[in-house]
């Protein structure tokens, strides 16, 4: 080979292990390990705890959340970085009723996603109470009424 085609050779190989990683780089990226939703009916709101590990919350976080209630069209909320660096949990307010299915989708900025579901549970009965022991109608008696002066002699067992 000439020194020419040489050259040529190593600038294509060290071009070629570039784009490979960059394109391995890209496999690093990382949506949430963890996304737990909770509703809360009375106070109207969903939160959403994610647990997504970031050395540099400035570059790498949750950069658009979807909420979707029963496929209707999604809420976006979008961020410009993330709040902590491992675990950390963002309030919705969101009117759901019994068998709403709620489906959030977090969007890594590096690239990446996570979809959880939740469907809110029917109504349950209220609990109720097992009623207190009966009492009895009067008070036990521990010693005699006439304050341990009787003359009768004590019962025999």
């Amino acid at each position: 080979m000439k020194p020419k085609q040489i050259a040529l050779a190593k600038i294509i190989q060290s071009l070629g292990v570039i784009g490979w990683l960059f394109i391995a780089s890209l496999g690093h990226a990382t949506p949430p390990l963890e996304m737990d939703l909770a509703y809360d009916q009375a106070k109207g709101t969903l939160d959403v705890r994610f647990v997504h590990p970031s050395t540099n919350r400035n570059k790498h976080f949750i950069r658009r959340i979807e909420v979707i209630k029963n496929n209707e069209e999604p809420t976006k909320y979008f961020y410009g970085f993330q709040p902590a660096a491992r675990e950390f949990t963002y309030t919705y307010d969101l009117k759901a009723g019994p068998q709403d299915i709620i489906t959030v989708k977090a969007h890594c900025e590096e690239g990446g996603t996570k979809e959880a579901t939740l469907v809110i549970p029917l109504e349950e009965d209220p609990v109720q109470q097992e009623p207190p022991a009966p009492t009895p109608e009067e008070p036990l008696e521990l010693e005699p009424k006439d304050g341990g002066m009787s003359d009768a002699a004590p019962s025999s067992p």
